[in-house]
């Protein structure tokens, strides 16, 4: 696993859709949660607006093909982390963003995140894969 091996403190949980996210989400109460804005069975941006608003403190990164100016601002408003442009991600960057969390943590003398949850559309997109791979392939 692409995080597990760089970061094999975490433990980390899949879900394919919406309803099984927020499951996960319950039951495993994540610190960082990589999300699709398009998921099956739930409209991401308004799971992630509401995991936000139950957890301040839960560190939410969303996927999306919309790059507006507005939509990001409402993302942000809403207390979202991190919007990232599908076509601009990459298993490089997801270890980037997550090893800054780590520094993070440890510079405001914090305990680093041990839990991540992964709420994605596509398997082929998922976290876990061994090699860094291009997402609109």
């Amino acid at each position: 696993d692409i995080l597990s091996f760089k970061f094999p403190s975490l433990n980390i949980e899949e879900a394919a859709n919406g309803r099984e996210g927020r499951q996960k989400i319950t039951q495993f109460r994540p610190q960082f949660i990589f999300m699709d804005i398009q998921l099956p069975e739930e409209d991401g941006f308004k799971l992630a607006c509401r995991l936000k608003a139950e957890n301040p403190s839960i560190i939410v990164v969303i996927f999306t093909s919309y790059d507006l100016e507005e939509y990001q601002t409402a993302a942000f408003q809403a207390g979202i982390n991190h919007v990232i442009p599908k076509n601009l991600w990459s298993g490089q960057g997801i270890l980037a963003l997550v090893e800054e969390l780590f520094i993070s943590a440890r510079n405001d003398h914090l305990e680093p995140p041990k839990k991540v949850t992964a709420v994605i559309q596509d398997p082929a997109k998922n976290l876990s894969k061994k090699k860094t791979q291009d997402p609109q392939k």
